[in-house]
């Protein structure tokens, strides 16, 4: 019985072909490190040459996104980050004090919305309470049932009437207009708001507002975005998001704010 050894089974791939030459082998070794060398080189100088092209294309990017909407917005997304700029308060003197909001809608306004004096007062209390410090705001509810229970209020000189709420301030909203449909449409929604908006010192012996807005205006959707189609009609939503945006725009003339930089 022929004995297998080690040995024989190693030089078992010999009947495939003929010997290999130990002078090819030898070469075969000795090649290999410079071979490895060349690759990892070749790697390096592709890997550089992507990276090159790459930050050609980014720095492009704003120039070709000029013509063309998709490369615009890559261009967008890759724009270097600018530190927001401040925006000032115009009027600071809320900080520490106790501000009663005071919503005077018109009274076609008040007969199609009836809680309109409670729900934006809330949205602009909203706003205000974590942005000013310390402030403290009158409940809205308490100033609702004040003007419903004295109906000569307005009459009242706006000191005596922070006295009776206990206010330092009062942010008075004169409500213009205040719609969640459009002209004519059952089921179109647009939230529109306008508004004068002012301050009055309750110390002051005169009733001149220490900071006034004669125009504001808020709308949602935006005036140049899709109108809401509701056909059940109920018009919830546009009312909390329309007066939200009120809301935040005046707020916003009290306290100091960060915003993007314009392009």
């Amino acid at each position: 019985m022929t004995d297998i050894s080690s040995e024989n089974v190693f030089s078992a791939p010999q009947a495939l072909g003929p010997p290999i030459a130990a002078e090819k082998i030898a070469r075969f070794r000795d090649d290999t490190p410079a071979t490895l060398r060349w690759a990892a080189r070749s790697i390096i100088i592709l890997c550089g040459a992507v990276l090159a092209l790459g930050a050609t294309v980014l720095l492009l990017l704003p120039i070709a996104g000029c013509g063309n909407p998709q490369l615009g917005g890559l261009a967008w997304m890759f724009r270097p980050i600018l530190p927001k700029k401040k925006v000032p308060a115009e009027f600071s003197e809320f900080p520490n004090s106790t501000v009663a909001i005071v919503v005077y809608p018109r009274e076609s306004i008040e007969v199609e919305y009836p809680s309109v004096k409670l729900t934006l007062a809330w949205s602009v209390a909203a706003y205000l309470k974590p942005n000013v410090k310390n402030i403290k705001i009158v409940d809205p509810r308490t100033v609702m049932k004040f003007q419903e229970e004295n109906l000569d209020w307005l009459a009242m000189s706006r000191k005596e009437l922070g006295r009776k709420l206990g206010a330092d301030y009062i942010l008075f909203i004169a409500l213009q207009n205040y719609t969640t449909r459009e002209d004519g449409s059952r089921d179109s929604f647009r939230g529109r708001i306008a508004a004068e908006a002012s301050v009055f010192r309750t110390s002051n012996s005169s009733d001149t507002p220490v900071w006034q807005a004669m125009d504001m205006r808020a709308a949602h959707p935006g005036e140049n975005e899709p109108l809401l189609l509701l056909p059940d009609g109920d018009d919830s939503k546009v009312r909390e998001r329309v007066e939200g945006v009120f809301a935040e725009q005046l707020a916003r003339k009290f306290y100091t704010y960060k915003e993007e930089w314009e392009e």
